[in-house]
């Protein structure tokens, strides 16, 4: 935390930024440690709590096959529009 503090005062650009995601990641790491095994503590398991293998397959499967997809589709939008953009400017200033 004093690492964040000091960078933040140091007015750094990419520094407190790394420090803040760290400090999430181990913050939200420490809490998965301490509920590990239960998802309601003292009541319900990970474990009791998943649903059936053949489903967790199927969602696995679907997931696998979206997730390119989508990376896909949102990469032909950047490259889309940010060549409107960029014409758009060039054709304001008069070129």
């Amino acid at each position: 935390m004093g690492l964040l503090l000091r960078s933040l005062a140091r007015r750094a650009e990419t520094t407190p930024f790394i420090w803040t995601l760290l400090l999430f990641i181990l913050s939200f790491l420490g809490l998965g440690l301490i509920v590990f095994p239960y998802i309601i503590p003292t009541q319900v398991t990970i474990y009791e709590g998943a649903a059936a293998p053949s489903s967790l397959v199927f969602m696995l499967v679907f997931v696998g096959f979206l997730i390119p997809i989508m990376l896909f589709y949102n990469i032909y939008q950047y490259v889309v529009f940010s060549r409107k953009g960029r014409w758009e400017c060039l054709w304001r200033l008069g070129r």
